[in-house]
């Protein structure tokens, strides 16, 4: 299914490329404050595997790139 961000993902898959050590991935989950049709998380995240094919990838962007910047410790 098509989300709504569908028409980003060039530019969105040349950021990764060019940048992933830089990326992370962020939302404004739960949507607290969403006044009309609430996003289908589970569409975003499958976009992100589109956007970043590899496992490898999805864990820098959403595990390791966040304990960079926010100086989490590691496991």
């Amino acid at each position: 299914p098509m989300t709504p961000y569908d028409d980003v993902t060039p530019y969105a898959q040349a950021l990764i490329a060019a940048n992933e050590d830089r990326i992370v991935w962020g939302s404004d989950w739960p949507h607290p404050v969403f006044a009309g049709n609430m996003p289908n998380d589970g569409a975003l995240m499958a976009q992100l595997a589109e956007w970043a094919p590899t496992g490898a990838l999805r864990k820098k962007i959403l595990v390791e790139n966040p304990q960079v910047l926010y100086g989490f410790e590691t496991a």
